[in-house]
């Protein structure tokens, strides 16, 4: 490998990647309509949530935060590189490369972090309830502080006049990132990427099979119990004769009826709320695989760009198309995630239903 491979790219590197311009005008295509349907599905998520109060919850509190960047998102990067597929060409130079640099970089980092707000909020509620009661709203601002903080810095480090991170190659008419003859820029991205693996994916995945688990044993209980206190098949063959359950409370004195309707109704209660939490802590799990999924190619991408491939032009190209593809499809997908909710879903169907009665 050339000496000057880490300083910048090779002198044989082909002018444009040697993209064809189909490719180009495909990618342009991809990122316009991922950047329209994610656009939309997220407009129309915050407009649910902030219209229903009954889904001003921890959960969606969060979500409107991830919502808000995700829509500022779309409005900003497919179109970016809608415009630069068409023309085949950096339009602002220097300067697109670290704005997009500041928004992908930021918008990743940001994304999984706000997974792992997400995630230990979860945990914290199932595990130590009577902690989570009381400091709850402690701990979320401190958390969010954190990433508010820390995102700040990770895009403002990289940008030139800082630690020069971003190159843009005008000959080749491409950007680059972290390919100046900066060892900092290295260690800056080691730390960066192992920040965002280990706490934004790792320990996250972890938690929710911890979740998972618990989640099963508490069924498996549950199951048990019923089975133990239903009738044996000796009993049920001696009692031929089927009473009703509302001549036993007949039978019964006042108290005893009540307290009999109290518990059964305390049994239901507790069951709904199972299944309620397990229900939030599933969707929570498919906002964590979404971001992993959608960022898998991505890194694959960016690994690609620091290695001796640049010679085997369809491989790259396939990389490229796949990793920018999936990278820009997570608004969309994390969209459909908070779409599963369950009160998420009732307040979108009243709401669709009133717009109905109105057109």
């Amino acid at each position: 490998m050339d000496a000057n491979y880490t300083c910048g790219l090779p002198p044989d590197f082909p002018p444009s990647l040697n993209i064809p311009p189909a490719i180009s005008y495909v990618q342009a295509s991809i990122a316009l309509v991922t950047g329209i349907v994610g656009l939309l599905l997220n407009a129309f998520i915050l407009i649910i949530i902030i219209k229903y109060r009954s889904l001003h919850q921890r959960l969606m509190y969060i979500a409107i935060q991830i919502i808000v960047v995700e829509i500022a998102y779309s409005l900003l990067v497919p179109p970016a590189i809608f415009v630069s597929g068409i023309a085949r060409d950096w339009l602002l130079g220097e300067a697109m490369c670290n704005i997009l640099g500041i928004i992908n970089d930021g918008f990743a980092y940001f994304r999984f972090m706000m997974t792992f707000i997400l995630t230990l909020d979860r945990f914290v509620s199932v595990f130590f309830p009577f902690v989570y009661e009381r400091n709850s709203k402690k701990i979320l601002i401190i958390l969010l502080i954190m990433v508010y903080f820390t995102t700040f810095l990770r895009v403002i480090l990289p940008l030139k006049g800082v630690m020069g991170c971003y190159t843009y190659v005008p000959t080749n008419k491409i950007c680059t990132a972290y390919s100046d003859c900066s060892t900092g820029c290295y260690y800056f991205v080691l730390a960066s990427v192992v920040t965002i693996v280990l706490i934004g994916a790792i320990i996250p995945f972890c938690m929710y099979m911890i979740l998972f688990y618990k989640a099963y044993k508490v069924r498996k209980i549950s199951s048990q119990a019923v089975t133990t206190h239903s009738p044996s098949p000796s009993f049920s063959s001696i009692a031929t004769v089927q009473v009703n359950m509302s001549t036993i409370k007949g039978s019964l004195p006042r108290g005893r009826e009540s307290s009999i309707c109290e518990h059964d109704l305390e049994k239901s209660r507790k069951s709904i709320s199972g299944d309620e939490n397990f229900q939030v802590t599933l969707t929570m799990f498919i906002l964590l695989m979404s971001v992993i999924g959608c960022t898998s190619p991505a890194f694959v991408l960016y690994i690609v760009q620091f290695i001796s491939l640049h010679n085997n032009s369809a491989f790259f190209i396939v990389i490229m198309l796949l990793g920018r593809t999936s990278f820009n499809s997570i608004p969309i997908f994390d969209a459909i995630a908070i779409m599963r909710d369950k009160q998420f879903r009732s307040s979108a169907k009243t709401f669709l239903g009133t717009l109905r009665k109105c057109i």
